[in-house]
């Protein structure tokens, strides 16, 4: 099982078990607990949703990082050679927040802290 089902499948056991509560609440008349699960739904859609994307982004950054690489490669004439040349080979931010971690060589935050990384995530970081 990848990492992507593995996902699917915790967050649509405990949107589930959100969901059965929420209906329950609700058939009692309990309207704030009600509403407190449907909070913990609405978290957990969210954290869904920004797990998903940093995937994406992750993934977009890797093509573009290889486009830019082949196009560099590939092309003869100094004067547009010299326009790619700009172009890092890999991704790299252009400022830097002390709360993203330690910035390695190739630019990119790393996680600082093994604590708060959980390698089952997959891999998030390059160096």
């Amino acid at each position: 099982m990848n990492i992507f089902d593995e996902l699917e499948a915790q967050y649509n056991e405990i949107d589930g078990r959100y969901s059965s509560g929420e209906f329950d609440c609700g058939q009692r008349g309990w309207h704030r607990k009600k509403q407190k699960y449907r909070r913990k739904r609405k978290i957990n859609d969210q954290a869904y949703f920004v797990f998903m994307f940093s995937r994406l982004e992750y993934r977009i950054r890797e093509e573009s990082a290889k486009l830019i690489r082949k196009k560099k490669g590939s092309i003869s004439a100094w004067k547009q050679r010299a326009a790619w040349e700009i172009l890092p080979g890999r991704p790299a931010l252009r400022s830097h927040n002390p709360s993203w971690g330690e910035i390695t060589r190739s630019g990119v935050p790393c996680v600082s802290n093994p604590q708060t990384h959980n390698p089952s995530w997959g891999e998030i970081t390059y160096n």
